[in-house]
């Protein structure tokens, strides 16, 4: 008889590794009823069978709005919320909920395993292919890993740039040390929307590791890594990147990385690192669509997509589409509203200025920092609500940085 009730989407059953649980065969264990509907799974609780409710997703309904249904039914078991990575949001909405235990990957793969002895059956876990990996051990429990936000989209345009140099700038003027790298190895812009046109560039790191220890963060500045200065070097060095990143993450508290529209391995990666990955989406609805294709590929590659944040950009009153619209097109996603920051977030990134963009108050930026409280782990959200965004507002005549345009 099933003890323990396991809550996952038809994807996460049929491919166990997008659980970290490679190597098993879920349906074949006699103590876990695995159960692929949300409505099933709560006709199973209400029968009162099941001592224990572990929620990692569902056919029809998100795990968090799973696992809260489950304790608005008033069951006497333990609910138990599987994510890939905790964050602020996720914590605060499993208290709003009063969800028993919050569990990322790892922590589910040992509460499996621990399940699994006790109900007689001794087989080893494998952990998560990283942890597999020879030539990738596992950091040691004192190496400190930097928190990595991803920000991705699907297609051009959607603003990805803009947002990660604000969101890095922001993070370094509270307080954490913060690297900016720019992943979109061909057409990356966010040196020059930073103004930092001697930042050091991808090539020129991997190739000379030396100058990667040199860089670091400065005052408001935070640490940047450029696109590469040789566009035909790009496809070469793409393959590199999630290991630069990772050393990255020893070094700094926080790694903002910016990607190119056209999806590879790295955004795979990006979602597996434990990590949180923002996935813009603006006002055409080519960008919906393509956010849709993406979350097929991720469905096929069998990466699970909870860490993802939605977040739709430029938004205003005359804008196309709203965060209903969004949540409803995604099949009930959470979708965050960043606000739409007008011409001086074109003008003053144009002249390399993202401080005096955050300190004018721009409503890009404001929306950007309430973001952060969720995409922050807990503990580093809480600290950084401490710090409170200027909010001195740009005078007509500011003196600012120009910039020499060249004419093509």
């Amino acid at each position: 008889m099933s003890h323990i009730l396991l809550c996952a989407d038809s994807e996460s059953v049929r491919y166990p590794e997008c659980l970290g649980l490679d190597g098993e065969s879920l349906e074949a264990q006699e103590w876990l009823d695995v159960i692929t509907s949300a409505h099933a799974a709560r006709s199973k609780v209400a029968a009162g069978s099941v001592e224990e409710i572990w929620v990692a997703g569902s056919d029809e309904v998100d795990a968090i709005n799973l696992a809260a249904a489950h304790k608005g039914d008033g069951t006497e078991g333990k609910v138990c919320l599987l994510v890939s990575a905790t964050n602020g949001s996720v914590m605060s909405r499993a208290k709003a909920a009063r969800i028993d235990e919050v569990w990322d990957r790892r922590l589910f793969v040992a509460r499996y395993r621990d399940a699994k002895s006790r109900h007689g059956s001794f087989a080893v876990v494998q952990q998560d292919r990283e942890s597999e990996k020879p030539a990738a051990p596992a950091l040691p429990d004192s190496a400190k890993r930097g928190h990595l936000i991803g920000v991705v989209g699907a297609g051009g345009g959607v603003g990805k740039s803009s947002v990660a140099v604000v969101a890095a700038y922001l993070c370094q003027s509270r307080g954490y040390r913060t690297a900016l790298v720019d992943a979109d190895l061909q057409f990356g812009d966010i040196a020059y929307l930073s103004g930092r046109d001697d930042a050091l560039a991808l090539d020129d790191a991997l190739g000379t590791p030396s100058k990667l220890d040199a860089i670091d963060c400065r005052g408001r500045q935070p640490a940047i890594l450029a696109a590469p200065s040789r566009l035909e070097r790009s496809e070469e060095l793409s393959g590199k990147i999630p290991g630069l990143i990772d050393r990255m993450r020893q070094r700094f508290d926080v790694v903002v990385v910016n990607t190119s529209p056209a999806w590879s391995d790295l955004h795979l990666h990006l979602l597996e690192s434990g990590g949180s990955t923002l996935f813009l989406i603006d006002q055409r609805p080519s960008s919906i669509r393509s956010c849709k294709h993406a979350l097929q590929l991720c469905a096929r590659c069998g990466v699970a997509t909870q860490p993802i944040v939605f977040a739709l950009n430029r938004c205003s009153r005359q804008s196309l589409f709203s965060v209903i619209d969004v949540t409803g097109a995604l099949q009930g996603a959470h979708v965050v509203e960043l606000a739409d920051g007008g011409r001086d977030v074109e003008e003053l990134l144009g002249t390399g200025a993202p401080n005096e963009l955050i300190d004018s108050g721009n409503a890009l930026c404001q929306s950007v920092a309430r973001m952060l409280d969720d995409l922050l782990p807990a503990q580093q959200a809480e600290e950084s609500r401490k710090i409170q965004m200027p909010t001195r507002k740009r005078t007509l005549f500011s003196n600012r940085r120009k910039r020499a345009v060249a004419c093509l």
